[in-house]
């Protein structure tokens, strides 16, 4: 699996031009998941790189979000893990929810890591230990250190600087 060609892919086709400026006045590009998740390719060589990734010890993976779910999706077919949702309007997850599951969480970009952490609190609210997160982007926006901080290591296929480097 080419590592760079796909983080070319990701580079090019998912950032949008120009820079978005945020309610803290950094000035930052704006990476548009459904621009370069949706597409198929890039789905199937995203769940290749992550596979290793995966805690051999995971019973369930877990996403929310449709970019996320997608990577998810993919994931779930190359590691033949069953797929935990959290269902439209509602908090939690569910599925073949067990206590005691062992759950990768997958998310597509992590940023400040609040939407990762709220999937941790509903998983660990159903009984469940969440073994790792994983992820296509770190933003590096401090995300990845937010949600180590609360005991989950974080995986990242890609950096930010990586992917505009």
């Amino acid at each position: 699996m080419d590592r760079d060609a796909l983080a070319g892919d990701l580079g090019r086709g998912g950032y949008l031009r120009g820079s978005f400026a945020y309610a803290d006045g950094n000035a930052r590009h704006w990476f548009q998941t459904e621009l370069v998740l949706a597409r198929p390719g890039v789905l199937d060589r995203c769940a290749a790189l992550l596979r290793p990734a995966v805690d051999p010890r995971a019973d369930r993976l877990a996403a929310r979000g449709p970019a996320a779910v997608a990577v998810a999706t993919a994931l779930a077919l190359r590691t033949d893990l069953t797929l935990l949702l959290e269902p439209e309007g509602q908090t939690g997850f569910a599925g073949d929810v067990f206590p005691g599951a062992r759950v990768v969480l997958v998310e597509d970009v992590i940023m400040t890591g609040r939407h990762a952490l709220a999937s941790i609190t509903a998983l660990r609210n159903g009984g469940m230990d969440v073994v790792r997160t994983v992820a296509v982007v770190d933003r590096e926006a401090g995300g990845a250190f937010a949600v180590e901080e609360a005991g989950v290591p974080v995986t990242a296929l890609f950096t930010e600087r990586e992917l505009l480097g």
